[in-house]
C-alpha cells in the first residue's frame, strides 16, 4: 500500500485543532461532512484517508526576571528581560564568540547581581554552556545566596554530577544530581533547573530533556539574595549563553521551545490517498 499525502486547507470547513487533541470520532465509510475537529476518517466513496492536522504556534515570551544574551564586548552584562538586572561583571570575565553573538567566557571571572527580587518561591533558570575543559571541582552556573548562609545551587562536580542542592539557615541540605557521563568539552549543551517550593519539587534539563527530578526540603526565605552566573566553589571554565531567569516553572515543552527558539509547526487539513 502506497499512502500520498496532500494538503486541502479546510476540507471539512473546520478550524485547524491542537495536534495534542487528535483523536479518531467516526467508522470508516461516514460521510464527509460535518467532521468535528480531530478527525481521522477513510471515506470509502473516494478511497482517501481524511485527516485534520493542526500544530498551533506558541509564542515565545521573554522572561521576566532576567534575560542576559552576554553580547557585550567588555564590561557587565546587560538584561534583556526589562526588569534592569544588570550584572556586575566579576573577576575580569571576559566575552568571546558564543551560540548566538558573543557568550561570557568565565574562567576566572564571573557575574554577580544582589536584589530581593530573586527572593521567589518558585522558578526556572536556563543558559548554554560549552566546556573549555572539564570540571575540576565544583563548578556553578547559577548560585543564590540569603542570609544565615541560605542557598540554591546549580553546578557541576568535579566527577561530572549535575547537581541541584538547597540549603542553608539551620534546614539539611538537599541534593537533586543527574550523572552527566557523556559531559564533553567544545559542545553547546543547553541546561536548565527548575524549583517548585510551593511543591518542593527540583528538576533538572539536560538539552531540554528531564534528566533528574526529587522532592527536597525547602530553606528558609532568602530575604536579600546574591546571584551568582558562572560561579560555585570555582569559576566555569566555559562559555555561558543566552541565560534567562523566569519566575515561574517551566514545562519540559517550554524549556524545548526556550532552546530551539521555534514556534511550532503549523499544518492544514489533508488528503492521503490509498493506492492498493
Amino acid at each position: 500500500m502506497v499512502l500520498n499525502f496532500g494538503g486541502v486547507p479546510n476540507i471539512f470547513g473546520k478550524e485547524p485543532f491542537n495536534l495534542t487533541e487528535l483523536n479518531i470520532k467516526r467508522t470508516p465509510g461516514e460521510p464527509t461532512t460535518d467532521y468535528n475537529e480531530g478527525t481521522i476518517i477513510l471515506n470509502t466513496a473516494d478511497n482517501k484517508l481524511y485527516i485534520a492536522l493542526k500544530v498551533e504556534t506558541t509564542a515565545i515570551t521573554s522572561p521576566d526576571l532576567g534575560w542576559w544574551k552576554f553580547d557585550e564586548s567588555s564590561g557587565n552584562a546587560a538584561d534583556s528581560s526589562g526588569s534592569g538586572h544588570t550584572l556586575t561583571n566579576q573577576s575580569s570575565a571576559t566575552y568571546a564568540p558564543g551560540k548566538y553573538n558573543n557568550a561570557a567566557s568565565l574562567d576566572p571571572g564571573y557575574f554577580s547581581t544582589t536584589d530581593t527580587a530573586f527572593d521567589v518561591s518558585n522558578y526556572t533558570f536556563e543558559c548554554w554552556v560549552k566546556f573549555d575543559s572539564l570540571p575540576n571541582a565544583d563548578e556553578g552556573f547559577l548560585d543564590l545566596v540569603g542570609v544565615s548562609g541560605v542557598y540554591n545551587r546549580f553546578y557541576v562536580t568535579a566527577t561530572k554530577v549535575l547537581t541541584f542542592r538547597a540549603g542553608g539557615g539551620g534546614a539539611a541540605a538537599a541534593l537533586v544530581e543527574y550523572n552527566w557521563s557523556d559531559l564533553a568539552t567544545g559542545v553547546w549543551t543547553h541546561l536548565a533547573v527548575s524549583v517548585d517550593e510551593t511543591n518542593t519539587i527540583a528538576k533538572i534539563y539536560v538539552n531540554s530533556e528531564l534528566v533528574a527530578s526529587e522532592t527536597y526540603n525547602t530553606a528558609p526565605d532568602f530575604s536579600t539574595v546574591t546571584t551568582k552566573l558562572g560561579h560555585r566553589l570555582a569559576p566555569i571554565d566555559a562559555l555561558m549563553d543566552d541565560a534567562k531567569f523566569w519566575t515561574s516553572i517551566r514545562s519540559r515543552d517550554e524549556i524545548n521551545l526556550d532552546m530551539t527558539g521555534q514556534a511550532g509547526l503549523n499544518l492544514t487539513w489533508g488528503t492521503i490517498d490509498i493506492v492498493a
